[in-house]
């Protein structure tokens, strides 16, 4: 601080309209100025401050003076924890522009949140840089992907008393398919291009088709009908290779009141085998030669089999 004596002040004789400290020296007014209070004067703008201020408490950032443990770059981009924008160093980035938060340890990138606009977020998980899943949460609802492996997990829940292979929901799917029907020895069977789709509903391995078609014309049909299917039927042990598929079959040459159709199908394949029909309390065989190619005969399908 200076030393100035009150009489070496400057006189005060015009108010300068600012903030001043006024003194009596003898009768004459005199008044008190920053410069008179310190030899160098706080800067205004630029200038640096050095040294530990006493007493102080952060509100705010505080990285102790030992590192530098926030930066805002030239992207206006917000690390915690690295200086610069790369999965190499553990850290956090906020990104303004994409409206994304990542979160890095060194070598990958474990986690990443990617905002959607304003209709949601998709969370992604890493793992070494890979994305193995993420989690979308928008305005039509919430969906889970993985990548080539993963799933739902339902390892938390109570088992049955069978053995138990698998609680991992990997897979769901709905769509319709094309559906021919195919003599299994000669001959050919066409349907009508309005009437040949059947939907289906895949919940992890299990496969529901339904649906009908309708027979346009055949020529010479020799064998059993057979019917494509959308999986490939898994190929399990035992009785259980093969699988159920109800129909039901509306002919007029054959039956008006329709007939019961039975089938089967085997594990490796794409296959259905219509194989015998139920007509009054008899089983009987059923072949292709038996469909009418005129649009008289309809085949209602429903029926659930297992994919590989």
């Amino acid at each position: 601080m200076a030393t100035t004596k009150i009489s070496a002040l400057t006189e005060l004789t015009t108010p300068a309209g600012t903030e001043e400290l006024i003194v009596n020296a003898g009768g004459t007014s005199k008044k008190i100025t920053q410069t008179n209070l310190l030899s160098t004067a706080l800067p205004k703008a630029g200038g640096t401050m050095t040294g530990t201020i006493a007493d102080f408490t952060s509100t705010g950032i505080d990285d102790n003076a030992t590192s530098t443990a926030i930066t805002i770059d030239a992207s206006e981009d917000v690390l915690i924890g690295q200086t610069t924008s790369n999965f190499a160093t553990t850290g956090i980035r906020l990104r303004s522009s994409a409206g994304q938060m990542t979160a890095t340890r060194s070598g990958g990138a474990p986690l990443a949140v990617n905002r959607l606009t304003s209709d949601g977020a998709i969370l992604d998980f890493n793992s070494a840089g890979t994305n193995v899943g993420s989690v979308s949460v928008t305005g039509t609802g919430t969906t889970y992907s993985t990548g080539s492996t993963g799933g739902i997990d339902f390892s938390a829940t109570s088992d049955g008393s069978g053995t138990m292979t698998s609680e991992v929901l990997d897979d769901y799917e709905e769509g319709t398919f094309t559906c021919t029907l195919t003599p299994s020895t000669s001959g050919s069977i066409t349907l009508n291009t309005s009437y040949d789709t059947l939907s289906y509903t895949k919940i992890g391995r299990v496969v529901h088709i339904g649906g009908r078609i309708n027979i346009a014309s055949v020529s010479s049909p020799v064998g059993n009908a057979t019917l494509n299917l959308p999986f490939t039927i898994a190929t399990l042990t035992k009785h259980s290779d093969y699988h159920s598929i109800r129909l039901t079959c509306h002919s007029l040459a054959m039956n008006a009141n329709g007939i019961g159709l039975f089938g089967e199908t085997s594990g490796g394949g794409a296959t259905y085998n219509i194989a015998e029909e139920r007509r009054n309390a008899n089983w009987v065989a059923y072949d292709a030669a038996s469909i009418v190619g005129d649009g008289s005969d309809w085949i209602i399908f429903d029926g659930t089999y297992t994919a590989a």
